[in-house]
Order: structure tokens, then C-alpha cells, then sequence
């Protein structure tokens, strides 16, 4: 396992989900712990200790990247990097992984916080960490107000995952849904999404090219 520097948390209140695409994807991948077949992972949030909890059941190889809350912060006026070269430098530098190609990514709340600008570079990076068929699942806020910082989410369960609760102050914006996501990502095809309970959009892409 390799992983990045650990992610600040604030709170120490977590509120439970249940994940039905994510339980079916997990499952189609792996029926019983201790599988011969290793799944690689790219986890594009922060290293959470539940998490490597549940993954030490399994065979598994994972990144724990630790890029999604610089991501949601990075401002090319205030850290000069404006130039295409540059954005591209910086997605590489916050998203590093080493033993590409990944079968699964994890991207959590990561493309409801991409700032537009960093969209085509960070969907370049991920394309050169995938193989045909590399699924990626995630999740979207649908409505016009999100929390202005990204979630740190874990995962329970194959079938739940939970959220520290979020503390940052609502921030009005343009909602995404998994179709524009798809657009905006061209070589995956939506395999399936999900409208939650608590207003989030599960969805699973998956690489077809």
C-alpha cells in the first residue's frame, strides 16, 4: 500500500450510508476475502484507517492519493501556474501514482469540487491509470447548494460507507449529474447511477476505450 500525507479532519461526528453500487461492484470483483486475484485500487481521498480496515480483508494493491481536497483549493492565479504545461504538472502532482493500471478508482465527491479548469487535465491523468475496463465510482451533489469543502469519506462495509460531517459553510453552484460527468469524461461510458437518500448521486464509470 502506498499512501500520502493524512488529511486534516475536524469533526468526530460520521454519518452512515448505504452503497448498493458500490456493494455490486465490489462484489462482482471479489466473493470471498483472501481472493489469489489482487485488485488494484487508486483511492483519490485520504488515508482513513476503516478503510484500510476493510481492504486488509481482501488481496489488494491501493494508492491512497490524498488529492481531493488540494484539488477543490487550487487557485492557478494565486499559485502562478495559468499555462496549460502547468495545470497539467499540477494534477500529476497531486494525483502520483506509481504501478498503473488500476482496476478500480475511487473517487469519492472528488468531481463535484474540480474546479472547471483542472476538468480535462485531471480526466487525462486518470485515462493513463486505467485499462479497458477500469470502473470508477463516485459520488455527486445533484442540488444547487453542496458543502463548500470536500467530504472525507471511509468505508464500513461493502455495503456502507460513512462521512465525518461536514462543517463547511454551503456553497451555491451549478449541480452535476452523472450525464454531464460523462461528458466531461470522454472514454468512460456510465455504467450506472443512483439518486441516494440524503440527495447524492451514486454512480459507476466505467473505461471503454
Amino acid at each position: 500500500m502506498e499512501y500520502r500525507a493524512l488529511t486534516k479532519v475536524d469533526a468526530d461526528k460520521e454519518l452512515e450510508f448505504s452503497t448498493r453500487l458500490f456493494s455490486g461492484l465490489w462484489k462482482e470483483h471479489y466473493s470471498q476475502p483472501g481472493s489469489d486475484h489482487s485488485l488494484r485500487i487508486l483511492d483519490l481521498g485520504g488515508v482513513q484507517s476503516s478503510s484500510i480496515d476493510f481492504f486488509s480483508l481482501y488481496s489488494c494493491y491501493i494508492t491512497i492519493a490524498d488529492a481531493i481536497e488540494s484539488l477543490a483549493k487550487f487557485d492557478p492565479d494565486v499559485e502562478n501556474e495559468l499555462d496549460e504545461q502547468a495545470l497539467e504538472q499540477a494534477v500529476k502532482t497531486r494525483i502520483q501514482f506509481e504501478q498503473p493500471p488500476y482496476d478500480l478508482i475511487l473517487g469519492w465527491d472528488c468531481f463535484s469540487h474540480l474546479p472547471a479548469h483542472l476538468f480535462p487535465f485531471v480526466h487525462a491523468h486518470l485515462l493513463q491509470a486505467c485499462h479497458k475496463n477500469t470502473y470508477i465510482h463516485g459520488f455527486l451533489y445533484t442540488s444547487e447548494k453542496r458543502y463548500s469543502q470536500p467530504g472525507q469519506f471511509y468505508i464500513l462495509a461493502e455495503d456502507k460507507v460513512a462521512c465525518y460531517e461536514n462543517l463547511s459553510p454551503p456553497l451555491r453552484t451549478r449541480p452535476m449529474n452523472s450525464l454531464m460527468l460523462m461528458n466531461k469524461m470522454p472514454g468512460f461510458a456510465l455504467q450506472r447511477s443512483v439518486l441516494m437518500r440524503n440527495g447524492m448521486q451514486e454512480f459507476i464509470l466505467r473505461r471503454e476505450e
